[in-house]
């Protein structure tokens, strides 16, 4: 029994200490000056029409072709029916991949009838991946 009272007194200890500490930390936060956000410009342009979104998206794959040190199959890409659907999803490919990675899946959404779209994050499927 009397080990048990001596451990109880070490967790309650630590536990006291723990926060004892958390509570120092929160209350020199409040001492600290306010981080202001990045100020951040938004200026949103949608599409007006499909005929429009197709257009931006010629024009990007062209322009992003153009650039000769993107991988082909990482190019970005869309599935569409023609005009514009009910249902539509944008597909963003992981920190270490290319709008390749859904090539499977958005043919799954495209089959239910989506239209998908998969953009090339910036940084993402170069040629030379040592870059």
């Amino acid at each position: 029994m009397k080990i048990l009272r001596i451990i109880g007194g070490i967790v309650l200890v630590f536990i006291a200490l723990v926060l004892s500490a958390y509570l120092a930390l929160y209350l020199w936060s409040l001492t600290q000056p306010e981080i202001e956000p990045a100020a951040l410009a938004s200026a949103p342009n949608p599409a007006q029409s499909y005929a429009d979104a197709m257009t931006r998206f010629d024009t990007l794959l062209a322009e992003e072709e153009a650039r000769g040190d993107i991988d082909p199959i990482c190019l970005p890409y869309v599935l569409t029916h023609g005009e514009k659907t009910d249902r539509a999803i944008v597909l963003f490919h992981g920190l270490t991949a290319c709008p390749f990675q859904y090539h499977e899946l958005a043919q799954l959404y495209f089959d239910e009838g989506y239209n998908v779209y998969v953009p090339r994050l910036p940084f993402h499927g170069y040629l030379d991946r040592t870059g």
